[in-house]
């Protein structure tokens, strides 16, 4: 868990502070008030590809979905955090071949008192190439 200060506005006028999980866990409430929760999915890996002669291409993984939403709790409620992971990364090193990436995991919040938030992983990079001869 990290804080720090955030200048977001927390239940009208107040001020908060912004913690951040870079880990999947818990989190129990300190005090009755306003919570913003938000989940960032975790972003698809890009595809990879070796050299070829034959028009290769490989596109890059997208980015993780978002959701956020401000929520009443009461001192003592357990929120479970789960940290969407970015995707693995994809290698090739054959000559003409190549590797698919891997989709981004999905992140949420959770907690009695609050409906769960999720937000879905980023979308796996794909490779392709054709084989097609040009003649000049």
């Amino acid at each position: 868990m990290t804080t720090g200060n955030s200048s977001a506005t927390l239940g009208g006028n107040k001020k908060g502070i912004a913690i951040f999980f870079p880990a999947s866990g818990s989190y129990t409430t300190p005090a009755d008030g306003w919570y913003r929760a938000a989940a960032v999915g975790g972003g698809g890996s890009g595809a990879a590809i070796y050299k070829t002669t034959t028009a290769p291409a490989a596109s890059g993984g997208s980015g993780g979905g978002f959701c956020e939403s401000e929520v009443y709790l009461t001192a003592g409620t357990v929120l479970t955090i789960t940290v969407g992971a970015g995707g693995s990364s994809a290698v090739s090193s054959v000559d003409g071949t190549g590797a698919n990436g891997t989709a981004g995991g999905n992140a949420a919040v959770s907690g009695t008192g609050m409906v769960t938030i999720s937000a879905t992983g980023g979308g796996k990079g794909t490779f392709g190439s054709t084989n097609t001869t040009v003649y000049a």
